[in-house]
């Protein structure tokens, strides 16, 4: 998705930021993604289940806990900071477009097979939590 917000970015029309305005706002959505990201990694460390969103039966547990109390995708969430980041950096708002169609490709190719998954190995522990924890925020 970001290579392909370099090329909207190459295509489209550039706002006319200062570098400075382009580099702080960019460091701050980064930081902001990373920061989630890292989180949710702790969480998952702590419980001692795998990170690994390939393989989602090989989760030892399910982790409702931290910022999974938010956000059942939180990793994500930050990674959609980050495109942000990306986007304002860049400053062409085309690449803004990149952000939905990324939100769409994950849910379709990752979360929802990674929820069948959970849904079979947690059963109704993962259908309260389902109903409970919104899947983005």
């Amino acid at each position: 998705m970001a290579l392909g917000m370099l090329y909207l970015a190459k295509a489209g029309e550039s706002l006319n930021w200062p570098m400075g305005v382009r580099w702080l706002g960019a460091l701050g959505f980064f930081v902001v993604g990373l920061a989630i990201e890292l989180t949710a990694i702790i969480s998952f460390r702590k419980a001692k289940t795998t990170i690994n969103p390939l393989t989602p039966n090989d989760s030892s547990q399910l982790v409702a806990h931290g910022i999974y109390r938010l956000s059942r995708n939180p990793m994500y969430v930050g990674m959609v900071c980050q495109l942000l980041a990306m986007s304002w950096y860049l400053a062409a708002p085309i690449t803004l477009l990149g952000l939905p169609v990324f939100i769409w490709l994950i849910n379709e190719c990752q979360i929802k097979p990674e929820e069948a998954a959970l849904k079979e190995r947690f059963g109704e522990h993962f259908h309260q939590y389902q109903a409970r924890v919104r899947r983005w925020l």
